[in-house]
């Protein structure tokens, strides 16, 4: 089709029947049907394909009338547009002729068609390769050597673009690899309130403000400090509230202590009692052994004597009743050692379990030194306690008794104030106020170092608004190639942005109604996982900023955690 069509194309000019040369890698050519658009070349035998492109020289030797002769060269680049192999031909086409040079041609065209000129006939020039001196090889003329210089160029601009373009295709395939790029996200609706309200910070006692910890229009957090003021009749009041604690932690540690001597005596107590649970399963135990040899020598003897009657009976030197006699004690001997047996065994439990702490009475193990020994302990870590408290509140009250000495002319200083006398504000007791919830410092209305009265504002606080999120719903199979944590960079081509993000929640839940408005790149595949994720370190202005964008399309690139090698792996499967 592409052929047709340049042909098409070079047929909109006049052709020039008459065969005019070319020179092609230092061979001579003749050229048939030509114009300003193309030519046709019979005898070709060199090895080119369709779209090649390479460097001519075409030869026009003009003639007018009498002697008067022309001969034109120019030198260009032309591209093969057919190629008939089997009759030796292939129609080029012209790629970059000047205007000077299509001007010439076409004049040439012209006067030929007029019959101006006349178009030698060339034939006698087609020759075998054309290896001439220096001076008249066609790669020593000058335009020769700015067409391959210009094909060099070309050759180094394609690869520069195959490098990009291979550059970007390898990092594409290692995106694809490494990290999980989602469509289906789009920016939340925010859950709070679109303008933040406003609270003001005022200070609960009289006193004089010592110092601020945070300016207008920085960001807080809860609990951080943002303001502190001194007052002496604080310290007062918390020096009385110390000594009362002084007194109560006192009382306490002296109950612990005596608990803890108690607890002592019990264990001390139990552990008396043990050394004579040892001394009595010894003695048991030495009983039950010496038991256990007397019936065992018995035993050995009424087994003896049973074995004689056994014989006699046979040679009938006794009776049956004799012989059942002896065989009655010798029962009786065999279940006295075994009772003995037993009894050695028991007292030898009874020793061991002494030796552990516990005592056998016949029917359980009894032993109170265990529980004994861990009250001990716990009384000294309760002693320890009370102790530690008492400590530091004395030396709490150490403290708020000399900030109350070196508060002393501040009193002065409230009850008829005057800028010449001194705050005495750096070591003063103080009291520090704190953010109560996150938010940002709108407005202060009062400095260092004045006064303040009970309810009475310092500074205005707006709570913060609700951060903007991002929901996405993936599938069951991408939500396991991401953990909670994982960062993640989301690109809201509504504000024409990326923002560093972290995923905040995944939930293993039906997709909401929100869903519908996410767009879809997974066919028919469900997306049943909610995917919530955090931006991090944002703007005030980016915040408005998404706050207006809510309910618009995001990407997302989250890294994969599964292992690069096994998809690797799995793609070369």
């Amino acid at each position: 089709m592409k052929k047709n069509k340049s042909i098409t194309e070079q047929r909109h000019h006049a052709r020039v029947s008459a065969p005019a040369l070319a020179i092609i890698d230092n061979y001579s050519y003749s050229i048939e049907n030509w114009s300003i658009g193309g030519f046709k070349v019979t005898g070709f035998n060199q090895t080119v394909k369709t779209g090649d492109c390479f460097p001519i020289q075409l030869h026009l030797n003009l003639h007018k009338g009498g002697k008067e002769s022309t001969n034109i060269q120019i030198s260009t680049l032309v591209e093969v547009i057919w190629l008939s192999a089997r009759e030796g031909e292939l129609g080029a086409q012209f790629l970059n002729l000047t205007k000077l040079e299509k001007d010439l041609l076409q004049s040439a065209i012209d006067k030929i068609d007029k019959g101006e000129l006349t178009l030698v006939d060339q034939g006698a020039q087609l020759s075998e390769p054309n290896f001439g001196s220096p001076q008249s090889a066609p790669n020593s003329s000058p335009a020769w050597q700015r067409l391959r210089s210009k094909r060099v160029l070309y050759t180094l601009i394609y690869l520069m673009i195959g490098g990009v373009l291979g550059f970007f295709t390898l990092r594409a395939v290692h995106n694809s690899l490494v990290n999980l790029q989602i469509r289906s996200a789009i920016v939340a609706k925010p859950t709070g309130p679109v303008v933040a309200p406003v609270e003001s910070v005022v200070a609960k006692e009289q006193g004089v403000l010592d110092e601020f910890y945070v300016y207008e229009g920085m960001s807080v957090k809860p609990g951080q400090p943002l303001f502190s003021t001194k007052n002496d009749e604080l310290a007062e009041r918390d020096i009385d509230a110390l000594n009362r604690e002084i007194q109560s932690s006192r009382i306490e540690l002296a109950e612990a202590q005596a608990a803890l001597r108690e607890a002592e005596l019990l264990k001390q107590q139990e552990s008396e009692k043990l050394e004579s649970y040892k001394t009595i399963s010894q003695a048991e135990l030495d009983s039950a052994q010496a038991e256990v040899t007397a019936e065992t020598a018995q035993y050995q003897i009424e087994k003896d004597n049973l074995e004689r009657f056994a014989t006699l009976l046979g040679e009938g030197a006794v009776s049956q009743q004799a012989f059942d006699a002896a065989k009655s004690k010798f029962a009786d001997a065999e279940a006295k050692l075994r009772e003995a047996q037993s009894q050695y065994k028991v007292a030898q439990i009874s020793v061991a379990s002494a030796q552990k702490g516990n005592f056998y009475d016949g029917d359980s193990l009894v032993s109170d030194l265990p529980r004994r020994s861990a009250e001990v302990e716990k009384q000294r870590q309760l002693a320890q306690i009370a102790l530690q408290k008492v400590n530091e509140s004395e030396r709490m009250l150490n403290q708020r008794m000399q900030a109350l000495q070196i508060s002393q002319p501040q009193r002065q200083y409230l009850q008829q104030p005057s800028p010449n006398q001194p705050l005495f504000s750096q070591k003063a007791f103080s009291v520090v106020y704190k953010a109560p919830f996150p938010g940002s410092i709108l407005k202060v209305t009062k400095l260092a170092g004045n006064p303040v009265r009970p309810r009475e504002t310092v500074m205005v606080l707006q709570r913060e608004q609700a951060p903007p999120m991002i929901d996405a719903y993936l599938t069951p199979k991408q939500a396991e190639e991401i953990i909670v944590g994982s960062p993640a960079t989301a690109l809201i081509p509504a504000v024409n942005k990326e923002y560093q993000a972290r995923v905040a929640k995944i939930d293993q839940a039906a997709p909401t109604s929100d869903s519908a408005n996410i767009p879809s790149t997974l066919g028919s595949e469900m997306r049943s996982v909610y995917v919530q994720l955090a931006l991090d370190n944002l703007s005030p202005e980016d915040s408005s900023r998404l706050v207006a964008a809510k309910g618009m399309p995001v990407i997302l690139s989250v890294p994969k955690q599964t292992n690069i090698f096994n998809r690797l792996a799995f793609w070369l499967k």
